[in-house]
């Protein structure tokens, strides 16, 4: 992965989490979300499914419809990674 690969999905990381605080009303709550596991990403956390940029929209569009009241749902079968290193660090 480049540089700028890695500097694309810093940013997206931090813009998912700003959605989170917004669509939570907190930091701390945020956090939480990110890393519960949930049944549509097939056990995985929110976190652990960015690692991947086809992840962040999943977990973007999970967000949107938190945020505005929808139902939560992925149109698309997604396969369970193990946990990354994001995840394990900010989830302890």
């Amino acid at each position: 992965m480049g540089k700028t690969d890695r500097s694309r999905l810093r940013r997206s990381v931090i813009e998912i989490f700003a959605l989170a605080c917004h669509a939570s009303n907190g930091a701390e709550s945020a956090r939480q979300w990110l890393c519960a596991l949930h049944a549509l990403l097939g056990g995985a956390s929110p976190l652990d499914r960015m690692d991947t940029i086809v992840g962040m929209e999943e977990v973007t569009t999970m967000l949107a419809h938190v945020e505005h009241g929808m139902p939560v749902y992925l149109p698309i079968p997604i396969q369970v990674t193990p946990r990354g290193p994001l995840a394990v660090a900010a989830c302890r």
